[in-house]
């Protein structure tokens, strides 16, 4: 018998931590005779600058990722709500549509889910070099938007003061982009953060980002070999398509007539027997040779496209409805409710991406002083965004009804103010269920519930703060 092996105490170390399920008669968790131990993950795809633009340019499905939940969220636009004039809201609104305000607001989310990053130039004059912190209250003019993505701007600095609101966020950009159109900002020129928007790709940690000079990273990188796999499933399948039906044709000999270097005889019965199917529509052939055709077998291939189909939803998060752009079809299709769920999360990322940007472009537009609102700042404003889910006139129908009867009890509550009801569903461009409250209404309500002052000449019996004044020489 031999005697037992003596392990280094570091070898017993490094075994105690390779523990795991094992079973030595069927090889589970023997590295050597294991194949799940042999798959571990690979490093992350990097992709330049010059390849993400041909994916999105040359490929509709990366194309509809970035574009299609961009164009959602800004689809339906929103509304201001404001404790002013209704004319002041509807000049804001205007100004924001020359602007084109949604428009750049979504090509930066595109850009940023292609690229990692992209920004928002603020065209805001206040009369200071662009290096400066914006000083909105001089602002002249707010005339532009300029959208550039992350391959565009360099972060030059960051805020260092460890006290800072903004500690660790970018101070400086560098427009580093010589394409002609940004507005007058020439190649080089530094640019205060006040005067940008940034919008970032998926969520990145702060190593990854120092990695990648400051940025996020994009969904296409994290996506693409998913996609790769799904484009190559569907060019195998138009492979397929090419020979799909094909005709086996067999010769008396043929295997002794190209030992014979009769290779011209061959071709030359195959084009007469092409010849004759194209006139007369026949195959005429010779005692002992056959033809027929062989169908390619397909069974299963819908299925297996299909669930590439789901992988990439999945990797995407968006429905299969939404990205393949066709209708769930069987027993358990659900896409009435995969879209509401996917609207679900547009909404929340229209709060946690759009709203802030919004907020700032719609503040530098009222405080302008060449603006809708003279440089005057609304009171009590907000925005909202507007429903993604656009309901059928059936449920159009239904909700007014409710909304009516709720105002109705609103209103013989005391609640709200017809005039109120009025103005909050049909002040607007549209029906609206948001109500909006006038103070003006609270103050009549509070004079008619006011005591009656007292008669003229009346002497007045003081009584203590806490009860009302008692009037004396009326009779009473």
């Amino acid at each position: 018998m031999s005697d037992p092996i003596t392990l280094h105490p570091a070898a017993k170390q490094m075994m105690a931590r390779l523990d795991g399920w094992q079973n030595v008669l069927t090889g589970l968790g023997d590295a050597n005779r294991d194949k799940r131990l042999a798959t571990s993950f690979g490093y992350a795809t990097i992709l330049s600058s010059n390849e993400l633009d041909q994916l999105y340019h040359g490929d509709d499905v990366i194309a509809r990722i970035c574009d299609r939940p961009a164009d959602e969220m800004t689809r339906q636009g929103i509304r201001l709500q404001h404790d002013g004039e209704p004319e002041d809201g509807k000049a804001i609104m205007q100004a924001l549509d020359d602007l084109e305000a949604m428009e750049r607001v979504a090509e930066a989310v595109a850009w940023a889910r292609l690229h990692g990053g992209s920004i928002i130039l603020l065209g805001a004059e206040d009369g200071g070099s662009p290096a400066m912190p914006l000083r909105e209250d001089q602002i002249r003019t707010f005339d532009w938007l300029t959208v550039l993505d992350r391959w565009e701007v360099q972060v030059r600095s960051h805020y260092v003061r460890r006290d800072a609101k903004k500690y660790g966020l970018p101070e400086f950009y560098s427009i580093t982009s010589s394409v002609v159109g940004t507005d007058g900002l020439p190649y080089g020129t530094i640019v205060h953060e006040s005067r940008i928007l940034r919008f970032d790709g998926v969520r990145t940690s702060r190593r990854e980002r120092i990695r990648n000079a400051g940025w996020a990273r994009g969904v296409v990188e994290r996506i693409y070999p998913v996609v790769r796999d799904f484009a190559a499933a569907y060019g195998g399948m138009a492979h397929l398509l090419q020979d799909f039906s094909q005709a086996v044709f067999t010769i008396k000999g043929l295997a002794n007539m190209i030992a014979q270097d009769q290779d011209e005889l061959v071709l030359r019965r195959l084009a007469l027997l092409d010849m004759a199917r194209s006139v007369a529509r026949a195959v005429p052939i010779d005692e002992g040779e056959n033809l027929e055709r062989k169908a390619t077998p397909v069974a299963g291939l819908p299925e297996l496209l299909d669930r590439m189909g789901e992988r990439l939803s999945v990797a995407t998060d968006m429905p299969v409805s939404i990205l393949m752009g066709r209708a769930p079809a069987g027993l358990s299709a659900t896409g009435e409710s995969d879209i509401r769920l996917w609207y679900d999360k547009l909404k929340s990322e229209q709060q946690t991406m759009l709203r802030r940007p919004l907020n700032r472009i719609v503040k530098l537009t009222m405080l302008a002083k060449a603006g809708p609102t003279k440089g005057a700042e609304l009171d009590n404003w907000s925005i909202a965004f507007n429903p993604l889910w656009q309901q059928d006139e059936t449920e159009m129908v239904a909700m007014r009804k409710a909304q009516a009867e709720a105002d109705a009890i609103n209103i013989g509550q005391g609640v709200l103010h017809p005039e109120e009801v009025r103005q909050s569903r049909f002040g607007g461009d549209c029906w609206s269920p948001e109500t909006q409250l006038d103070p003006k209404y609270d103050e009549m309500d509070a004079l008619l519930d006011a005591p009656p002052p007292p008669e003229p000449g009346a002497d007045v019996l003081e009584t203590p703060e806490d009860e009302d004044p008692i009037p004396l020489g009326t009779g009473e």
